[in-house]
């Protein structure tokens, strides 16, 4: 009987495993899309696939796919996928796992883009946020540890089974599909073609404008692709004039783009901002609430509109999930009821900016708002478990401007000191956090810095503002200019081409641009192999200015004080950056945080001696108890030990004085002049009993 049920088991096992269906139809192409004769894809679906293929950095000649983004560290609310149903091929070998991502309930799903995540998060019904939460893409994305990148090279499209179904969470196999990296690419083609372009290939009927400047208007048009598929974006942003049947398509289309948003102000509170409020809701009794998230009901401020566009200023402090709604009248605020005529989107406190990588390390760094104060994650791959004693002297800066120098930060706090954040949806990641005293505000933006060894290695993009972050040069006798810039610790070069200049790749043909660690040198002088033609440079997808294509190049070249990019045509210089001076040694002027406590430690000098100067937080009301057998030491050599602080150089920070004014508001200041003279290299740090250090000052430069 035993010998009879193993075989009846492995039989039955064989059996399975012969009728597993894994997904058997293939998309190709566009046309393929076009071309669906039973189960024709969903809007959703349509979109996750649009994004994704905005999203491709590069194909190479195996099809294996690099993105902008990376799975494993829950970039837009990926996550791990099991594949317990079974609906995509085992893996081989262990190798690589897959990604699932479109669900718009995860943690940074937010980062994705308006267009995909509209639609979700303003129904207010259930069954429609079900609906419109099915749709998920699936990477096999594997880590690369010598290049640092992740590549792809499977791609799936699935949906789970409707809700009605009582299938839970599983995927259907009849809905999954292989997307193939040609379909991504000529999608991602698509997204660039002129509105001529479109016309001929795919005979869609634009319009009298050739121009497709809203983002909106070209995925509208993709739509169009697709005969029979009735979407808003379609219906509401297309360019064609085409006759409504009924009044009510023209005021849903007017509803949908409504703009309801949370921005921030320069102190670190929320802004509402309204845009294209339609005139039929334009009357005295309508308001815009700010809402302290999605499902509550707890307002936080209000104003009465007039115009169709405007902001508000607000006393609540920026914080993640901050929604804007407007209402009909004050008298049906905390109900869903016919009072309610719109929702925002939720506020996202990333500002949808996903981790930059930290070059050379299997790290990466993330800007985010908490309490209105500027924050930063650090994610650290499992794998690189010697990260502190790597990171050990590095830092990470807050800037309020992109063009000032590292030493101009306004707090700062050593890597090493981040708290852990317990994250179960990213394993391969571990997360670390800090919250600085900076309030955030459009610009400000954070720094990772490799004290010592190679300067900045990452640096997050500027809050709220998209434009270029330096000086622009014109190049002599062009409608086109040169601009230098730092990615990831990186030279960079960006030329902005004139729309109308379009035969500048003749032109440029035998033009170049180089880079120099020295403006004296002479233009053949350029630093070893830093060079790079200008028609080789990479389209950068959207250009930042109005009527100008942008073109950047990348080079190996940290960056460093007096850098500088130059433009050569036909061997004569027809442009110059000024150099580079962004990578200043830190000095120890600006205050850093002690670990976990509203409060500061500062290194100054004071009649030629060495000083110190602790900034307390107003509400850290009971400080004295909670610092009493607290100290400050001064060390002439960093690699001293806590203990071994220069003879007598030490003093109880009770016993710091009270210094009015203070010049950082809601903070109260307290100094010690020591006995010392002050020179090169000497440190402050900040310890409480038993010797537990909670901060420490850069070494002193005069």
């Amino acid at each position: 009987n035993t010998i009879s049920s193993r075989i009846l088991i492995w039989s039955l096992l064989l059996f399975l495993a012969l009728n597993i269906v894994y997904p058997s139809r293939t998309l190709n192409s566009i046309q393929d899309l076009k071309d669906f004769p039973v189960h024709p894809l969903s809007t959703s679906q349509l979109r996750l696939l649009y994004w994704l293929a905005s999203q491709i950095n590069h194909i190479d000649n195996n099809n294996i796919m690099t993105f902008n983004f990376d799975p494993t560290r829950g970039d837009y609310g990926s996550h791990y996928y099991k594949n317990i149903e079974r609906v995509l091929p085992p893996l081989l070998n262990n190798i690589g796992n897959y990604y699932t991502l479109g669900n718009l309930n995860m943690k940074n799903a937010l980062d994705l883009p308006e267009y995909v995540t509209k639609e979700f998060l303003i129904s207010t019904h259930i069954a429609e946020k079900l609906k419109n939460n099915r749709q998920r893409l699936i990477l096999h994305a594997i880590w690369n540890h010598t290049t640092m990148f992740i590549t792809v090279d499977q791609v799936y499209l699935t949906q789970h089974y409707p809700p009605n179904w009582g299938r839970g969470s599983e995927y259907d196999p009849d809905n999954t599909y292989r997307i193939t990296p040609n379909l991504l690419r000529e999608i991602q083609t698509f997204q660039t073609l002129s509105a001529t372009d479109i016309q001929n290939q795919y005979g869609i009927q634009i319009g009298p404008t050739n121009q497709i400047e809203d983002p909106l208007q070209r995925l509208a048009l993709f739509f169009k692709i697709f005969k029979n598929l009735k979407t808003s974006y379609s219906k509401c942003y297309s360019n064609t004039k085409q006759r409504r049947r009924r009044s009510e398509s023209k005021e849903e289309c007017d509803d949908l783009k409504m703009k309801l948003e949370v921005k921030t102000t320069c102190k670190g509170t929320a802004r509402i901002s309204w845009d294209d409020i339609p005139k039929r809701h334009l009357n005295p009794d309508v308001f815009v609430v700010l809402y302290q998230n999605k499902d509550s009901e707890i307002q936080l401020d209000y104003t009465k509109i007039i115009e169709a566009s405007g902001n508000f200023n607000t006393n609540a402090a920026l914080n993640h999930g901050l929604q804007v709604r407007l209402h009909k009248s004050k008298t049906n605020w905390g109900t869903k009821t016919p009072g309610e005529i719109w929702r925002g989107l939720e506020f996202h406190d990333t500002n949808r900016e996903i981790p930059v990588g930290i070059r050379g390390y299997d790290a990466s760094l993330q800007l985010y708002v908490k309490d209105g104060k500027a924050s930063a994650r650090l994610y650290v791959r499992n794998s690189f478990t010697n990260w502190m004693d790597v990171f050990k002297s590095s830092w990470v800066g807050f800037y309020s401007n992109g063009n000032t120098g590292t030493s101009t930060c306004y707090t700062w706090q050593w890597a090493v000191y981040f708290s852990k954040e317990t994250r179960s949806d990213i394993p391969e990641y571990d997360v670390y956090v800090y919250q600085s005293s900076m309030a955030i505000s459009p610009g400000v933006h954070a720094r990772f810095i490799l004290w010592r060894k190679a300067g900045e290695k990452a640096r997050t993009s500027d809050w709220e503002i998209q434009r270029p972050a330096n000086i622009n040069v014109n190049i002599n006798g062009y409608d086109a200019s040169l601009q230098l810039f730092v990615r990831e610790g990186y030279a960079c070069a960006r030329l902005y081409i004139k729309k109308s200049f379009s035969d500048w790749k003749s032109k440029f043909y035998y033009s170049w641009v180089g880079f120099y660690s020295d403006e004296n040198k002479a233009n053949t002088k350029y630093d070893k192999n830093m060079w790079q033609w200008t028609i080789k440079f990479s389209k950068e997808i959207p250009s930042d200015i109005p009527d100008y294509d942008a073109y950047v190049y990348q080079s190996s070249l940290a960056m460093s004080p007096g850098v500088q990019a130059r433009f050569i045509l036909d061997h004569n210089e027809m442009a110059r950056t000024l150099p580079w001076e962004i990578q200043r040694p830190a000095d120890s002027k600006s205050p850093v945080d002690i670990n976990g406590y509203d409060a500061l430690l500062q290194l100054f000098v004071k009649d030629n001696k060495a000083s110190a100067r602790l900034y307390i937080k107003k509400s850290f009301s009971d400080w004295k108890s909670k610092f009493y057998n607290s100290w400050v030491g001064f060390y002439s050599d960093e690699n001293k030990a806590n203990t071994k602080y220069d003879a007598n150089m030490w003093q109880w920070t009770i016993k710091f004085s009270k210094e009015i004014p203070s010049d950082i508001p809601d903070y109260d200041a307290y100094v010690y002049q020591f006995g010392r003279t002050m020179s090169p290299g000497v440190q402050a740090r900040f310890l409480l009993s038993d010797n537990i250090e909670k901060a420490r000052t850069l070494p002193w430069k005069n």
